[in-house]
């Protein structure tokens, strides 16, 4: 049974015989028969069998095996011989189905390893070995046609097996059979390329030492490469295909019983003999999907390529960025550590200079006051010398008595010898209503005539009058020492400026409200004050917000507005600051002006509120000092009107409703109120001293002089109705009604028939309706209609 013709070829062999080895052997034997000298160095042979001899004598058909007479010359030298033949002198021994080219190719390199019972040959001197008959495969030869000519077809009844398992006895016989053949360079051990070729078989006992390989007709020799001993060559894949090859081991009859093959087809898959050519269609769709994919890769690619740029870009501006940040972190941190220096020099600065103006600002307001005392005092003995006429000596002065504190601390901060005696006297120290002191001044007042609008102005004595410019003359120098040691023109002036030759337009630190004219010849200096804060506004507008710079200059300005309105005169200003009517104009003042500049336009950081921080801070506590200390005289129309001008701009500047201005307004009314409850008290409510006089050519016009004295207090008096926040609205509808209603209405109907009448109707045209009562309002304009 050949069950070779299924299988795919073996690999190659190791080591190979050669032909030459072959017919040397043969040409030795030189008989048909097997010579016994060439079977010495064989150790197995043909089993005993009583036929053996009629066997080798020539009948061929049931051995296989034949004798062949023709000569070796006969033969084809070399390759030439028919495949499937192996010759060894006369006898051939030949192979069932090995005449075919693919055969040939596949028994090339064949090896069939001796199963483990069979006995181990001999080696001989050379160091080959012989083939022991129960170690050859168990495909023996069968008879087969053979393709030469002239040899006849061989049967033979036995098997591979029982030819090649013959006993090793019958030495001499078996020798004549066959042919000792030595392997080329076999090696001495089994190599571990074997080992590992061999290892997967199952009930295969451990090898031997001999490797042999059957020869066969016509098979080509190959030089041996020797063991591979290098195994690190061989992956997974390859070891499983090299033990996954078909050998002669895996036929049926050396394959231990009841054991599946190994490489059965259903592990080994079969190879296609057939597969179907690609199409052009598919080949194009194929390539086309291939291009698409690599054009999708290519864009990407250039996608990534494009963000990473992008992204590189980015980094790169935010790199400038953060430089740029960090650069202008330095330069702010720089510009506002050099400012908080400057301001803590200024602070420095003002701790030095403050309590000098604050002596000075004393002395103003207790000069302003001496003088008002001094011309109060004045009007107030006339007013005494009139009443004692029809009315009797009045018990006490109709000046309003000054507090003893105000008295010592005027006395105690002012500089100059100016008001040194004592002026707050009783009427009754002037003696009766006739005595020569009073009729002395009433011929002084007579010189005096009242004006259309009853204008009593007093004025200094001649001697008074140059104290006290003597004393105004002191402060204004301790007002000039104060400044005089300084020379740094920040310090002179919050808003010092620097002249320019030309006109230079890239300049950023222009006054906003000045003119053309000016604003090309002046620039603020640029260490002033303004010229940081205005700096600090225009670089750093969130912190400058932030930290409400407007208000921070007002307050900063507050020293040099106080140092400049200490020379002023408020109720009587110089011509420098007043205006054409003769009242103090806020807008002739530097500070005013300045700051009205800086804040043009601007209502960022409080620079809307910064002029009213300024008024409310620095102006209206100056006044109301002035008020509280008895600088302001309410009988003067002059100093009314100037203070109620000054008053009315600052309730434009400021809110009516806050408490400073409210604290204004009620100081000057207070003054008001002092005034007319000391007359009240005089007139009706205290007993005189001395009677009136019977009879006197002086008594009507004293009377109509003393009821236009009070008008004239009264039309003062209503003049702040105006300006009355409405929370003191009330409080002055009754000072004006008591005034008008209990102090003035007895005088006015006592002198209906001396022409009171036209006072009357002269009350009723200068205060308005909404300050009198109607009761008042209608008593009043009854009298007047009446009244001559």
């Amino acid at each position: 049974m050949d069950v070779d013709d299924d299988r795919p070829p073996s690999p190659p062999a190791p080591s190979f015989v050669k032909r030459s080895k072959l017919r040397g052997a043969r040409s030795a034997a030189g008989t048909p028969a097997l010579s016994s000298e060439a079977s010495s160095s064989t150790v197995g042979a043909l089993p005993n069998d009583p036929s053996r001899s009629s066997r080798r004598a020539g009948s061929s058909g049931r051995t296989g095996f034949q004798y062949d007479d023709e000569d070796d010359d006969n033969q084809v030298d070399g390759d030439g011989g028919p495949s499937g033949v192996v010759r060894s002198s006369s006898a051939v021994v030949r192979s069932k189905g090995f005449d075919s080219a693919s055969k040939r190719n596949r028994l090339k390199g064949t090896q069939s390893l001796m199963p483990p019972a069979a006995k181990v040959g001999a080696a001989s001197n050379d160091g080959s070995r012989t083939i022991l008959a129960g170690a050859l495969p168990t495909s023996a030869p069968t008879e087969e046609e053979s393709p030469r000519p002239g040899l006849a077809k061989q049967s033979t009844g036995w098997s591979s097996k029982d030819l090649l398992s013959a006993s090793a006895a019958d030495d001499a016989e078996s020798a004549e059979d066959f042919i000792p053949i030595r392997t080329r360079r076999a090696p001495a051990e089994i190599s571990r390329l074997e080992q590992e070729v061999y290892r997967p078989m199952e009930g295969a006992e451990q090898l031997g030492e001999e490797v042999f390989m059957p020869v066969y007709e016509n098979q080509e020799a190959l030089p041996d490469p020797g063991p591979i001993e290098d195994f690190e060559l061989l992956a997974a894949g390859q070891k499983r295909g090299l033990s996954a090859q078909p050998t002669r081991l895996d036929e049926p009859q050396l394959r231990p019983s009841g054991e599946a093959p190994k490489n059965s087809s259903s592990s080994i898959p079969a190879m296609k003999e057939e597969s179907e050519l690609p199409s052009m269609h598919a080949a194009s769709t194929r390539i086309a999907a291939l291009l698409e994919s690599a054009e999708s890769a290519l864009k990407a690619h250039e996608t990534i390529f494009v963000d990473s740029g992008k992204s590189l870009e980015a980094l790169i501006e935010e790199e400038q960025k953060n430089k740029q940040v960090v650069s202008e972190a330095g330069d702010k941190e720089a510009w506002f550590r050099e400012l908080e220096e400057f301001i803590g020099n200024v602070a420095r600065f003002l701790d030095v200079k403050m309590p000098l103006l604050e002596a000075v600002e004393r002395d103003n307001i207790a000069i302003a006051a001496q003088r008002t005392r001094l011309v109060q005092r004045a009007r107030a003995k006339d007013a005494e010398d009139e009443l004692a006429l029809f009315h009797g000596i009045p018990a006490i002065s109709l000046l309003p008595a000054r507090s003893q504190s105000e008295d010592q601390s005027a006395q105690e901060t002012m500089a100059t010898t100016f008001l040194s005696e004592d002026v707050d006297d009783t009427p009754s120290l002037d003696g009766p209503a006739l005595s020569p002191t009073r009729e002395a001044r009433r011929a002084v007042a007579a010189q005096r005539a009242p004006g259309a609008e009853y204008e009593y102005e007093y004025e200094l004595a001649p001697a008074d009058r140059i104290a006290y410019q003597d004393a105004r003359g002191e402060v204004y120098a301790q007002s000039q020492k104060i400044l005089r040691d300084v020379l740094a023109p920040e310090f002179l002036d919050p808003a010092a400026t620097i002249e320019v030759a030309q006109d230079d337009g890239d300049g950023d630190e222009q006054m906003n409200g000045a003119s053309a004219s000016e604003s090309r010849r002046r620039r603020f200096h640029p260490a002033s004050l303004v010229s940081r804060f205005h700096a600090w506004r225009e670089r750093y507008p969130e912190e400058y917000m932030g930290s409400w710079g407007g208000l921070a200059l007002a307050g900063a300005w507050e020293f040099w507005c106080r140092h400049e309105m200490a020379e002023a005169d408020y109720l009587q200003p110089a011509r420098k600051f007043s205006s054409e009517t003769g009242v103090l104009e806020l807008s002739r003042f530097a500070w005013h002006q300045r700051i009205g500049e800086y804040v043009a336009g601007s209502k960022v950081g409080g620079d809307d509120e910064a002029m009213e921080a300024m008024l409310g801070n620095v102006i209206v506590p100056r006044l109301v000092a002035l008020a509280e200390g008895g600088g302001f005289d309410p009988w003067s129309r002059k100093e009314t009107a100037a203070i109620t001008h000054l008053v009315g701009e600052i309730m434009k500047g400021v809110d009516p409703k806050a408490w400073r201005y409210q604290s204004l307004v009620t100081a000057y009314v207070a003054v008001y109120r002092l005034q007319i409850s000391t007359l009240m008290r005089a007139v009706h409510d205290l007993t005189p001293v001395s009677p009136p006089v019977a009879i006197h050519t002086s008594i009507p016009t004293a009377r109509l002089s003393f009821l236009e004295r009070l008008a004239s207090l009264l039309e003062n008096l209503v003049r702040w109705a105006p300006l009355l926040p409405e929370s003191e609205r009330g409080d002055f509808m009754l000072l004006v009604d008591d005034f008008l209603g209990r102090g003035i209405w007895p005088l006015l109907v006592a002198a209906k028939e001396l022409g009171s009448g036209r006072i009357t109707r002269a009350i009723l045209a200068t205060i308005p309706t909404d300050v009198l009562t109607p009761e008042l309002h209608s008593r009043l304009s009854s009298f007047a209609s009446v009244a001559p």
